[in-house]
């Protein structure tokens, strides 16, 4: 019988502009994430953004909060592979020649990997790579870094960073995920026409979104997205709903059951209110019924699994999803499903699906090395 191998992965990092408080919304979170994945024996792949804390090591050489920071990362990075958990490489190119001020980072308007320089892309990707190796291989010779996310999803089109991967030893990519459009001042994408959205596959190596003829030295294994139609748009309502009634109505096990990770902030997380309008345009605020209708035509479009956003019951859905495409392949598919730590202020969802997973006879979780 056809299973599943599922990757649990996690994008470890600060937010894009650089904010946020480090040892709340990374530090904290991954321990509580990396608890429960021990808890119910399950094996979660941290992919730990390396360019932040390289320039947390540069300025930490005149500012010790910022070193005692780095030090707390990289101790914090040790443990968690330690434990029996995977460590890959996640790139946000927007730390390139960031610069610190006034208790703040200045980091690069351009966010996209593609936007960048062959010379300054390989760079960025070489000594990112070869630090996360330097700091894991001494103690655990058998370390292997070979799997990459790109900063915020950007890989295709490109004639350079596939072949940049694929000359420093990467393997596996998990960047491509059907649905994605973005066309911002920081960065531009186009992922609603892929040709594969599900299955692993040799991508064409100046653009990820086609299939490659022949094999190539890299694989791309895209990360779970899901049409959610007319149902997605009932959850949505009563998640709503269910966000505005007191906890006295709507006790802790209903909560998780219908509202996602992230409908609490994590505690002092340091995170301004309206990062998400400014960064994505995200509306946070009374709904237009402009907006109110481009809502609803994003619930006909394909969204990413990623687990913080979803409700222990949207989780479900998404396995019942990914069980349907395994059926349909007939063959064990590995499959990626999301996450962001620095967004979770409630875990319960998660613990629950956590529990679920554990007991699932046809789900394997896995690593991405793996």
């Amino acid at each position: 019988m056809a299973s599943i191998h599922l990757v649990l992965t996690d994008d470890w990092e600060l937010f894009g502009d650089g904010s946020g408080n480090m040892r709340r919304i990374q530090f904290d979170t991954m321990k509580q994430l990396a608890d429960i994945y021990d808890r119910f024996g399950l094996r979660g792949t941290f992919n730990v953004e390396v360019m932040q804390q390289l320039y947390h090591l540069d300025y930490g050489q005149r500012h010790p909060d910022l070193l005692a920071l780095a030090r707390e990362w990289e101790s914090l990075v040790k443990d968690i592979y330690a434990r029996g958990h995977d460590v890959q490489l996640h790139v946000h190119p927007q730390w390139h020649q960031a610069h610190y001020e006034d208790g703040q980072w200045l980091l690069n308007p351009r966010w996209s990997i593609l936007d960048y320089s062959y010379e300054d892309a390989f760079h960025m990707l070489e000594t990112s790579k070869a630090y996360l190796e330097a700091l894991l291989a001494p103690d655990y010779p058998d370390y292997q870094c070979v799997a990459f996310r790109s900063g915020s999803w950007f890989l295709a089109p490109g004639d350079h960073i596939l072949p940049i991967l694929s000359k420093l030893g990467i393997r596996c990519d998990m960047s491509i995920t059907k649905g994605l459009y973005t066309q911002l001042d920081h960065g531009q994408l186009d992922y609603r026409d892929i040709d594969e959205p599900f299955l692993p596959f040799y991508p064409q190596m100046h653009d990820a979104r086609r299939l490659a003829d022949r094999e190539q030295p890299i694989v791309c294994v895209p990360t779970h997205s899901m049409r959610w139609g007319i149902g997605g748009g009932c959850l949505s309502v009563v998640r709503k709903v269910a966000k505005r009634l007191p906890r006295v109505v709507l006790p802790g096990f209903w909560r998780a059951l219908v509202l996602p990770p992230n409908a609490t902030a994590v505690a002092g997380g340091g995170v301004a209110e309206d990062y998400y309008r400014r960064t994505w345009g995200q509306n946070t605020g009374r709904a237009s019924q402009l907006s109110k209708v481009t809502a609803f035509l994003k619930s006909q479009a394909d969204r990413v699994s990623d687990l913080s956003t979803l409700s222990y019951l949207e989780m479900k859905l998404v396995m019942r999803d990914i069980r349907q495409r395994v059926r349909a392949a007939g063959q064990t598919v590995p499959v990626i499903l999301e996450n962001h730590t620095k967004n979770i202020g409630d875990f319960r969802p998660i613990e629950k699906f956590c529990e679920y997973l554990s007991q699932a006879p046809d789900v394997e979780v896995v690593t991405s090395c793996e």
